[in-house]
């Protein structure tokens, strides 16, 4: 597997696809915890209308290929204030998870946080989500309260955990 950083948008059709089936599952996730229906097709096209927003020089999109070349995984960065980055959209395929590549990712991307000048990092993550709010207090991150920064819709952000990583 190997981890690539995008400049710009090298393969949509792919990364399309791929942030649909992590958006499906995050939709349905949230929908098990709230009742609240959100259209997957919206979110993706949301998420294409500010991809800028993730490239350099201001951002970094991170994207795991695997031996044939398909995306299994991506992460996004993206800075919201001058000394702080915003990590969006972390995601592993189920048939690529269990080889370290979710943290592997964030690691990558706390590095690239640094390097754009970031001592402060900031994510989301749904209150479902065991697994990923394992790994990032692992890697730092502590609870915190919203940030309004943040692209998160109000219907949502009660089932959400807002967290944020110190880097000075």
């Amino acid at each position: 597997m190997n981890i690539q950083s995008w400049d710009r948008i090298e393969d949509r059709d792919q990364l399309r696809t791929l942030l649909a089936e992590y958006l499906d599952h995050e939709v349905t996730e949230l929908h098990a915890l709230s009742g609240l229906r959100l259209d997957t097709g919206a979110l993706v096209e949301e998420t294409f209308e500010d991809i800028e927003d993730y490239l350099p020089p201001r951002g970094r999109i991170l994207v795991v290929r695997d031996t044939g070349g398909t995306l299994v995984g991506c992460a996004f960065l993206r800075r919201i204030r001058p000394d702080t980055s915003e990590i969006k959209r972390v995601y592993v395929k189920p048939s690529a998870r269990g080889l370290g590549l979710g943290r592997r990712l964030m690691e990558q991307l706390l590095a690239q946080s640094a390097r754009i000048g970031a001592t402060t990092v900031l994510l989301d993550t749904g209150l479902y989500n065991a697994a990923a709010q394992a790994l990032y207090r692992k890697l730092g991150f502590r609870e915190i309260a919203h940030y309004p920064e943040g692209e998160s819709d109000e219907r949502v952000k009660p089932y959400l955990l807002f967290m944020q990583c110190d880097l000075a």
